[in-house]
């Protein structure tokens, strides 16, 4: 079954309410605003569960267990891909605040950091409650547990993730179709970059409230977290209703690139080189050269950067990589076939590959 399906059947459920806001730009603090659009292969996003409040008058942790459904569908590596994640008991462990009228849970990242390559952007969220019960364990824990393969080692490469995607999708399903886990709260939202406000990040909250009773203008977003109140001032947090706040923000570099598939074929050329004494000889200058090569264009090519951070990977391994060499001969690029002829970024890209090759210093 696809998500469209699964989100029929999850609108159909009689505990289920759809009620969504965003909050409006004005409304978050200024260091938080994100008004900005996305642009296509200039920064990544990220999908974040900033904040989860439950009230204790639906008796969560006694016979309910609190769960939280996210998929995000995204152009990535030529494909829209559908990323699904689940938060459940084993997630919010640690992460629960005790309050006099219920409990807050904080920040849990869902997907990304991801480069934005353009196209529709989709994030579906559901707050749901699971029946308190032994034999639900396990069927809870597998798909929690697989949902935390795709950041614990898949979130940096969204493609092996989705082979095994379908098991938190078909396993959440099957718990909506017993009714063993029942949705309450919800929605489903496509952003569209070729409308006239574009895809813009932003702050989203989820209410157990009816949407005519909503005022939006009256919801805040300070340090991340929810406020309800006449002015920014004067607000404060909102305990009224459970509620879900997440949000979908923008960033222009990351700083994980060493978890990347590509990295490792790094390390193995460092290992290479600091095994060579003294000059290198042809063939290990010829060897030297294809490694560098097939280094460098698989960091063109990868699917987790943007442009930008592919000409800043670039100009970092030319100049460790010519440090490293700095006694020893430079390589030769004679040998070197001619970069194809793409678009002009890829152009500037195939000349900085040729001009490592020809110009590591002596």
């Amino acid at each position: 079954m696809g998500l469209s399906e699964l989100w029929g059947k999850i609108k159909g459920a009689e505990t289920f309410r759809p009620s969504r806001i965003i909050i409006p730009q004005t409304n978050i603090e200024p260091q938080l605003r994100v008004a900005v659009p996305f642009q296509r292969n200039k920064q990544y996003f990220e999908v974040t569960v900033n904040q989860m409040y439950l009230t204790y008058s639906r008796e969560w942790f006694k016979t309910w267990e609190p769960c939280v459904f996210v998929s995000t569908g995204f152009l990535y590596d030529g494909k829209i891909q559908d990323v699904p994640f689940f938060v459940g008991r084993k997630m919010l462990e640690g992460k629960i605040e005790k309050l006099p009228d219920g409990m807050i849970i904080e920040n849990t990242r869902v997907a990304g950091l991801h480069p934005y390559r353009g196209g529709k952007f989709s994030v579906t969220v559901v707050l749901g409650r699971a029946l308190k019960q032994n034999y639900l364990r396990k069927i809870l824990n597998l798909i929690e547990s697989t949902s935390q393969t795709y950041l614990g080692s898949f979130g940096t490469a969204v493609l092996p993730y989705a082979q095994v995607a379908k098991i938190v999708l078909d396993s959440y399903e099957d718990l909506v179709d017993s009714k063993d886990v029942e949705p309450l709260i919800g929605h489903g939202i496509t952003f569209n970059p070729d409308t006239q406000e574009g895809f813009k990040p932003g702050y989203f909250a989820l209410l157990n409230e009816a949407e005519e009773n909503i005022n939006a203008e009256a919801f805040f977003v300070k340090h991340g977290k929810l406020f309800h109140g006449t002015s920014s001032a004067e607000a404060t947090p909102y305990r009224a209703e459970d509620y879900v706040l997440y949000s979908i923000l923008a960033a222009e570099n990351r700083s994980d690139v060493e978890i990347l598939p590509y990295y490792q074929d790094f390390v193995k050329m460092q290992e290479f080189i600091s095994g060579i004494n003294g000059k290198l000889e042809d063939e290990q200058m010829k060897l030297l050269n294809a490694r560098l090569f097939s280094l460098l264009n698989k960091v063109m090519m990868s699917p987790d950067l943007t442009r930008d951070q592919v000409q800043l990977q670039v100009g970092e391994f030319r100049k460790e990589i010519s440090a490293m060499i700095d006694v020893r001969r430079p390589l030769s690029g004679d040998e070197q076939l001619a970069p194809d002829e793409r678009d002009t970024w890829e152009k500037s890209m195939d000349k900085e590959l040729l001009s490592v090759l020809m110009n590591v210093k002596k």
